[in-house]
């Protein structure tokens, strides 16, 4: 693994998992102090989740960016091989990063901004556009253990 391509391929869970490292620390010592050892574990452990949920989502993007790499590479730029990341900003990061690595940036990201896209676009459409989705199963399931289709076989 190529720890610079792992960073770039989703530096949204990265950054996450730094804040909630950052606050974890800081709520437990205020725990300590304030509250007690009971609630600081509590925190403690509520943190650990958040940054183990965060670099697992990291890693599912860093493995879709390298299929789509390896995509890119043999096809070359087709926008149905894009159009299934569209619907989540960590995706979107890394399709981008695939298209930079083999060429295609200016494609892509043509392609990501004529539907609709952009930088400030962090919640993922499933969610905005029902938010009871991420208590779901089936949402957790697509994210962290993501399934492409199977080819086709002519």
């Amino acid at each position: 693994m190529h720890l610079g391509d792992y960073l770039r391929a989703a530096p949204l869970p990265h950054l996450t998992t730094l804040k909630a490292l950052g606050v974890g620390l800081g709520l437990e010592a205020w725990c300590a102090e304030v509250l007690g050892t009971s609630w600081r574990l509590l925190f403690s452990g509520l943190m650990g989740w958040v940054v183990l949920l965060c670099q697992a989502d990291a890693l599912c993007r860093y493995q879709e960016y390298r299929r789509l790499r390896a995509l890119l590479v043999r096809y070359g730029f087709r926008p149905r091989l894009i159009t299934p990341m569209l619907g989540s900003r960590c995706q979107r990061d890394a399709a981008l990063l695939a298209a930079r690595k083999t060429g295609h940036l200016e494609a892509v990201r043509s392609f990501v901004q004529a539907h609709g896209y952009r930088a400030y676009h962090l919640i993922p459409e499933s969610i905005r556009r029902n938010p009871r989705t991420l208590l779901s199963p089936a949402f957790w399931r697509a994210t962290l253990l993501p399934r492409w289709p199977k080819a086709r076989h002519r």
